[in-house]
């Protein structure tokens, strides 16, 4: 026999109680024969589940296909306001993915395993910002999480982004990205806060309506990089995505996921089509054929 209770907290999740009743044998032996009493005694499970409303609710979706398994699997990812992140995934399309499916594969990933805890000298943001439109925090990418599962890759990552852009803000250019500081759980690093931008570089070529002065865009970016590489880092992913444009059409270079100091073993590195050749270590000439490849781009694309 089995029985469930479904209680929802309107706040953050819903709990799920099954109690499953088994069976307790008790031996009595009197002057008449054994006798055997039956109870029952429930023991509870108790599963926290993210509280989610629909399928846009969540934060990464990603839809992929395994040529060689021959088989289609959508890969989702939910933070909520706690910070509290959870990851799934389930073998249909997009189209063919449910709220329900996505609610039974959802399972929480340990803080430890993709925030890590923050070191002296990376500044915490002001809770004003946190709430304020014209700011973006950043979260740990989770869609890759089953690849590193048990590990701390992604906390890593995270942190060595948080580090990069504290370098920025210490010796700041216009056309990097503006850091305000770390979004904290507990101890722990679980986002960082950056300027908002609403249109990539990729985007704004196709809008035609206003014309683009590729020629300053392409002096702006470059500048940007010299400075980067002023500092001892490279980039190391830079691409048309990673390249955003602010109301008067000043780009500013996002993402440093992928920025080292010259000459260390890269985790990440490259976007496919926006490198010449695979690299495994940070260098300036990943960056030069970068710009290289997205000025040749920009001339196609608005020749």
């Amino acid at each position: 026999m089995r029985i469930c209770y479904h209680v929802s907290l309107h706040l953050e999740a819903t709990l799920t109680f099954s109690f499953h009743w088994y069976p307790v044998i008790t031996l009595t032996n009197h002057t008449a024969p054994i006798q055997f009493f039956m109870q029952y005694k429930p023991v509870a499970l108790v599963t926290l589940n993210p509280r989610l409303q629909s399928i846009t609710d969540l934060t990464e979706l990603s839809e992929v296909y395994h040529i060689r398994e021959n088989y289609t699997q959508c890969k989702f990812s939910f933070i909520d306001d706690k910070a509290n992140a959870y990851f799934g995934t389930a073998p249909v399309t997009k189209k063919d993915l449910t709220l329900e499916s996505i609610m039974a594969s959802l399972a929480r990933i340990p803080d430890e395993e993709i925030y890590p805890v923050r070191p002296e000298g990376l500044i915490v943001a002001d809770r004003g910002k946190l709430e304020s439109k014209d700011f973006y925090i950043k979260r740990p990418g989770l869609l890759d999480y089953e690849l590193v599962s048990g590990e701390d890759a992604l906390a890593q990552l995270l942190l060595q982004e948080g580090r990069n852009l504290e370098c920025i803000r210490r010796h700041p250019h216009p056309s990097l990205a503006s850091y305000h500081g770390c979004v904290m759980k507990g101890d722990r690093i679980a986002g960082l806060v950056l300027s908002r931008f609403l249109v990539t570089l990729e985007d704004r070529v196709h809008q035609t309506e206003k014309p683009l002065d590729k020629e300053a865009v392409m002096e702006m970016v470059t500048s940007g990089v010299q400075h980067l590489h002023s500092q001892g880092l490279a980039h190391n992913d830079l691409n048309p995505n990673n390249v955003m444009l602010n109301e008067q059409d000043s780009p500013v270079i996002i993402d440093f996921g992928s920025t080292k100091p010259f000459g260390e073993k890269l985790i990440s590195a490259g976007t496919e089509g926006w490198v010449e050749e695979d690299f495994d270590r940070s260098a300036a000439k990943n960056d030069e054929v970068a710009l290289r490849l997205i000025r040749e781009w920009l001339d196609g694309q608005l020749s």
